[in-house]
């Protein structure tokens, strides 16, 4: 496998493609000690990236480049300089008749939604708010603000409240009254974002106003995500002065976030993407991101409440079926929203060290395109090995079998896996946990939207990295093990599981606490998910139902997983035997572990 790419060899490969797509031309791309030899060309290069890693990149020399180029200094940042044809400051003020409309949906956000609209409201542009039926004050702060004449409001659905939100009809009304708005261009917006220039100290709708100039049609974005960090924020407050601290989108819908466009005599579709990508012929996409910052989660009650009680139980269950909603699954009561600083990068770092990724995604872990994706590991990455140095192992594998499961089941697993991950993070800071699924279903059990949303759930709670693969229903346990073992990064020790396991929070603890450079095997009692399922936020086992044995889950080094031979249930004490064979030993660890574990069912530990 291919290293992943250094950050500004990323920022090559975007630009490259970007400006290929749209029709530019080709962007220049140079190393700070070769602008004196860099020859003029017709016609000029829309973007020029020189790389810089020494640090002797100067005004004087950009200005030369500049005039070489035909270009105009843009963007400086330790280790790289940019150079572009696009000047906003040099596109006037966007005239009264340009007319720029966010439409912002809004469930219960009282507590910012009012600044929001006044933003925007103050920067000239209209705002058509779509409310969902707010129960909190929200639909009377946009009441006031109506007033203006430059917002209207409408609620969604319009016949009343609905038991559930649905997400794709309301994003057909959003493109339906888009189409019809008379609107120069168009921004899809939440409640809880502010969306922001690449240019500091360039207003939204003047940089709308200077790219629809240059001869683009769309707006993609860099999502940051904003997380608390105490529970300070005052209600109506400044969102963009309290917090300060956030994390890069990091799955692979975050990094198509076309949530601005110029209406065309066609529709613009956006529903069936889940509002991700303005679909429409002739697109021309801006080679700069603009900044999506967004603010979900503004303390701990909010945290609780928006989830537990605002949103879970609201979502469509057909949406649902396609993976869209499943990005709170793994929450559960007792979660802790606020965030420590330390683990998140600084707003203050946008324009310096972080100005490559903001401009563009490069480098950053979620990315889709493996030419763009993450950058080396620097200790602040989610999928980064952590810098620590600790004792064996320093990595391990979850491993997940899925298949037919009873309602809920899959959630609920997947549930336990998010809080155990996050238990073990505290407990076990140096030891990196991946988590690879392999589905043996008919059809995949969990789509790709699903998947991303998975992801950045368990990211978020201390994930390295996931994989998914599927595989035939014939498929049994231990052949979809075995396939498992190649895919996503490798590790130490492999943990095998089912669909059914219930991965309690001292799992991974009490394994990983047992094996050392001596171990090959460690093992520890289970039980069924159906059996545990009432212990799930409980601090005591419950008993085993009547004539239901206990059964033993195994932790095993990967390297005598990869060497044991496809065996029949009776033989797999050959784990055992291959851990001696290798020097190794075999261990129980500490009871008040449990999980359902079918290819490693062994009878005790040796």
């Amino acid at each position: 496998m291919p290293a992943d790419p250094p950050p500004l060899d990323a920022l090559a490969a975007y630009l490259s493609r970007r400006c290929g797509e749209e029709g530019l031309g080709h962007p220049l791309i140079l190393d700070a000690d070769a602008i004196g030899r860099a020859q003029p060309s017709e016609p000029s290069p829309p973007i020029v990236l020189v790389r810089d890693p020494v640090g002797g990149l100067d005004d004087a020399a950009l200005a030369t480049l500049a005039e070489q180029t035909g270009t105009s200094p843009r963007f400086r940042a330790p280790g790289f300089g940019l150079l572009d044809r696009f000047d906003p400051l040099g596109v006037s003020e966007p005239p009264a008749s340009f007319r720029v409309l966010a439409i912002v949906t809004t469930f219960n956000e009282a507590d910012i939604v009012g600044p929001l609209l006044d933003r925007l409201l103050e920067d000239g542009i209209f705002v058509h708010a779509i409310d969902n039926w707010s129960s909190d004050g929200t639909l009377e702060q946009i009441e006031a603000r109506a007033r203006t004449g430059r917002l209207s409001l409408e609620r969604f659905p319009s016949d009343g409240p609905s038991p559930y939100f649905e997400l794709r009809a309301l994003l057909a009304r959003v493109q339906e009254y888009a189409h019809h708005s008379g609107a120069d261009w168009v921004i899809h917006h939440d409640a809880d974002e502010i969306r922001q220039s690449p240019w500091p100290g360039v207003s939204l709708r003047h940089a709308l106003f200077a790219v629809d100039r240059f001869g683009f049609n769309c707006i993609d974005h860099t999502v940051l995500n904003f997380m608390p960090v105490d529970n300070d924020f005052v209600e109506g407050g400044d969102l963009e002065r309290h917090f300060r601290f956030f994390e890069f989108g990091d799955v692979a819908s975050h990094f198509l976030e076309q949530k601005a466009w110029k209406p065309q005599r066609e529709l613009v579709e956006i529903a069936s993407t889940g509002g991700h990508e303005a679909a429409f012929s002739g697109r021309r996409v801006f080679p700069y991101k603009f900044l999506l910052r967004h603010y979900p989660i503004r303390s701990q009650q909010h945290g609780e409440r928006k989830i537990f009680r605002e949103r879970q139980g609201r979502f469509h269950p057909g949406e649902r079926a396609r993976g869209w909603h499943i990005h709170y699954d793994l929450e559960v009561p007792g979660t802790s929203f606020l965030r420590d600083p330390a683990s998140l990068f600084s707003a203050d770092d946008l324009d310096g060290p972080l100005l490559a990724q903001r401009l563009s995604g490069a480098g950053l872990p979620g990315n889709p395109r493996r030419a763009e994706g993450p950058a080396q590991p620097s200790g602040r990455s989610p999928f980064a090995w952590h810098s620590a140095t600790v004792r064996e192992p320093a990595s391990v594998r979850i491993q997940l079998a899925l298949g037919a499961l009873a309602p809920g089941h899959l959630a609920r697993a997947l549930r336990s896996i998010g809080a155990a991950i996050e238990a073990h993070r505290g407990a076990h800071p140096g030891v990196a946990v991946d988590l690879a699924i392999g589905d043996r279903s008919s059809a995949p059990v969990m789509a790709a939207h699903q998947l991303e949303a998975l992801a950045a759930s368990l990211v978020g709670r201390g994930l390295r990295a996931l994989s998914f693969a599927h595989f035939p229903r014939q498929v049994s346990d231990e052949e979809l093990h075995r396939g498992l073992l190649g895919s996503g990064p490798a590790a130490d020790y492999v943990l095998v599981c089912d669909g059914a396991s219930y991965l309690d929070r001292a799992l991974l603890g009490a394994l990983v606490g047992a094996a050392r450079a001596d171990v090959g095997v460690v093992f520890a009692r289970q039980l069924p998910l159906e059996t545990t399922v009432r212990a799930e936020e409980g601090e005591s086992w419950p008993a085993p139902a009547p004539g239901e044995a206990l059964r033993v889950c195994a932790l095993v080094r990967h390297q005598l997983l990869s060497a044991a031979a496809p065996s029949e249930p009776e033989d797999r004490p050959a784990l055992v035997r291959l851990a001696h064979h290798h020097g190794l030993r075999a261990i129980t660890a500490a009871e008040g572990a449990y999980v359902r574990d079918e290819p490693l069912v062994l009878p005790g530990g040796g």
